[in-house]
């Protein structure tokens, strides 16, 4: 049976954010398995604790209504508003500026450097999305989650994700090829847990999605049309 796959990183938390980021309709290609950035620093608990929620007119456009081509993932219920200079996104115990996303860009393989360059957006809502899932992993108060956090945050998102039996045996039977005309019975493992994978990532990619309508989540406006026209 040939190699199903579904991520780029090994264990549910990369997975699930590997499949969450840079995901929208339209937005340009965004760089390949190999070259992906490494994962972002979280903020400290100490700066977490000093970042308040951001206040933002309830007329302010989502990106979803503003920038349809644009908004995906964390980013596509984010309110477009005026914030400080050289902060591009701000929620509460959440912070990401212009300073951080250049060091993210640093980081990045030089060969990719010129498509990220492009491509701003893939690093904001990148780290965005690392960010507030750690928030949300850790609860109440200030403070961010450590990986033990967010993966056990991310299980229970995912606990009532399951592949049925007709499910194992449907896949198989349209994929004959794939799994090189083996019984079912012979790689239902598999295929399940490759099943089980795509249903764990779409749930949490779902959960990610609608941060923006559970709390406000700025992004600044002017920033954002940079992006937009470039």
């Amino acid at each position: 049976m040939k190699q199903m796959r579904s991520g780029r990183h090994v264990g549910l938390v990369g997975l699930v954010l590997a499949a969450g980021w840079g995901a929208g309709c339209g937005r340009p290609a965004e760089p390949t398995e190999a070259a992906v950035p490494p994962p972002v620093a979280e903020v400290s608990a100490e700066v977490a604790a000093e970042v308040a929620a951001p206040v933002v007119p309830e007329e302010a456009p989502h990106m979803r209504a503003a920038h349809p081509l644009l908004a995906s993932g964390v980013l596509t219920y984010a309110r477009l508003a005026a914030l400080p200079p050289g902060v591009l996104l701000q929620a509460e115990g959440v912070r990401v500026t212009a300073a951080d996303l250049e060091a993210d860009w640093q980081q990045a393989p030089p060969n990719m450097r010129a498509q990220l360059e492009k491509n701003r957006l893939l690093l904001l809502e990148q780290r965005a999305t690392e960010s507030l899932l750690r928030r949300a992993a850790h609860g109440a108060g200030p403070g961010t989650a450590d990986d033990d956090m967010l993966q056990g945050f991310i299980q229970q998102l995912t606990a009532q994700a399951d592949v049925s039996e007709a499910e194992i045996k449907a896949f198989h039977d349209e994929n004959l090829d794939m799994v090189g005309g083996s019984p079912w019975e012979q790689v239902a493992p598999r295929i399940r847990q490759h099943l089980l994978q795509q249903k764990q990532q779409q749930v949490v990619m779902e959960y990610i999605r609608n941060l923006g309508q559970n709390q406000v989540i700025a992004v600044a406006a002017d920033w954002v049309a940079e992006q937009a026209a470039a």
